[in-house]
């Protein structure tokens, strides 16, 4: 019997290479595939395959790396996709909830601040839990699609922006 997947040790290096590889990207970029492959030594085919995945998941973009010395066509290079990728910040305090939509390089996307009653008869955390349910679908625009945004069968919050093929994002 052949089996169907790799052995968990496999897959755990490619974590682990994939993980480096992006922390890499982030530190260093925008940083051609080349020199990726020379700071993460690994070889370039693993390299294309690794960012080949993250283009795709869009956790990182392509640019032109500009050197004003060299001539010929520019190099490619690779840096972080901020704007793909947005987090809820939510901060609590005496009477109010403030709720923002940031994106990975902490630029505000959209904010709300809004009452959150001291004394009331349903619980504290479901009155949380139901003001981000509504300030996703006041925002969804800004945030993604109705899809995206999911909570898990253990109430936590599992958000994703979605992209458009052209990737406009609607």
């Amino acid at each position: 019997m052949v089996a169907d997947s790799q052995p968990g040790h496999i897959d755990q290096i490619k974590q682990t290479n994939a993980g480096a590889v992006y922390r890499l990207i982030d530190q260093l970029g925008p940083v051609s595939r080349i020199d990726l492959s020379r700071f993460a030594q690994l070889a370039p085919a693993s390299i294309t395959k690794i960012v080949r995945e993250m283009l795709e998941a869009h956790l990182v973009q392509e640019t032109e790396i500009q050197d004003p010395g060299s001539r010929g066509r520019p190099a490619v290079g690779l840096m972080v996709e901020t704007e793909a990728w947005h987090y809820l910040s939510v901060r609590i305090s005496r009477g109010e909830i403030h709720l923002a939509l940031r994106d990975l390089s902490s630029k505000l996307v959209v904010e709300e601040q809004l009452e959150l009653a001291l004394q009331h008869e349903q619980p504290f955390l479901s009155r949380v839990v139901e003001h981000i349910d509504r300030f996703f679908i006041r925002h969804q625009k800004e945030a993604g699609t109705p899809d995206g945004n999911r909570r898990d069968h253990a109430g936590n919050y599992r958000y994703r922006k979605w992209h458009h093929p052209s990737d406009a994002v609607l």
